[in-house]
């Protein structure tokens, strides 16, 4: 079950817990003291559903504010990671034709295989994606393996291709990492007890006008729906459940501007199939 259809059934049912038990303070209230809407018992029902309004809304706007943090961390990581792959490729360019262009064509595979099946891995959609980047990064260290040792420029280049992948790999791990919520569960449970105690408030100083308790309750509902769909979103900034994460456009312009500036040989931007049978 995805983040937003759990969201979505945990906070009607807060909702529907939150009406249950307003009803039964009701029906207490009327078996000791009538509860009326002037005097004490009004003002005191009024302060307290502000104070539990405040507090939710204050831990609600602190979350968004958090979790926003954490999506713009994920879309920067998503961009270095396509740069790292950028730069690895630039330096490929440098090596000997004959040496380069096979190399060049195993790190267009793998940008791209990041890019498509590996990109959301870590939600389980796609199982073998791993295995298939794998390949690609085996593959590529083979074929640096095999260069032999030549002048200043060459060492450079490889040496740049290696920390260049190294890089890229550590924020592709990163990027792995951050596709979970990072809200603790403590504060979901302060979040979800904080609306049922906010419906209950709300059914027991509106129950004798139903127009504007329904009113009060949808809206509440609804703009709470809006904010923890904002919230779910940036806390899991890879997730596809809602249509907004971060997406591999960065590792795609990759792909378009290397393969614009560098177009020949053409072998090197072939479909890349099946990936290699190779043992790490």
């Amino acid at each position: 079950m995805n983040y937003l259809l759990l969201m979505t059934l945990i906070l009607l049912g807060c909702v529907g817990l939150g009406i249950l038990l307003g009803i039964i303070v009701v029906r207490l209230g009327h078996n000791h003291d009538p509860l009326d809407d002037t005097g004490f018992v009004a003002d005191g029902l009024s302060a307290t559903l502000g104070t539990v309004g405040g507090l939710l809304a204050f831990v609600l706007g602190f979350l968004v504010v958090f979790t926003l943090d954490n999506y713009t961390a994920a879309q920067d990581i998503a961009s270095q990671e396509a740069s790292a792959y950028s730069a690895a490729f630039e330096a490929a360019v440098l090596l000997p034709p004959e040496r380069g262009e096979p190399i060049q064509r195993d790190l267009a595979c793998l940008i791209d295989s990041v890019r498509t099946e590996g990109w959301f891995y870590a939600e389980g959609d796609r199982p073998t994606a791993d295995d298939v980047i794998e390949s690609w990064w085996v593959q590529t260290r083979i074929d640096l393996g095999l260069l032999p040792e030549a002048g200043a420029l060459q060492e450079y280049a490889a040496e740049t291709v290696y920390s260049s992948l190294a890089e890229a790999r550590s924020l592709g791990e990163q990027r792995l990492l951050m596709n979970g919520s990072s809200v603790p569960g403590i504060i979901w449970i302060i979040i979800w007890l904080s609306i049922t105690a906010l419906v209950t408030l709300t059914y027991v100083c509106l129950r004798n006008n139903t127009f504007i308790l329904l009113t009060s309750i949808s809206v509440l509902t609804v703009v709470i729906g809006v904010v923890l769909w904002a919230l779910i979103t940036f806390a899991n900034p890879f997730s596809t459940s809602d249509g907004t994460a971060v997406e591999a456009e960065d590792l795609a312009a990759t792909l378009v501007r290397l393969q614009d500036t560098y177009p020949t040989p053409a072998s090197i931007w072939d479909p890349c199939g099946e990936p290699p049978a190779v043992t790490p």
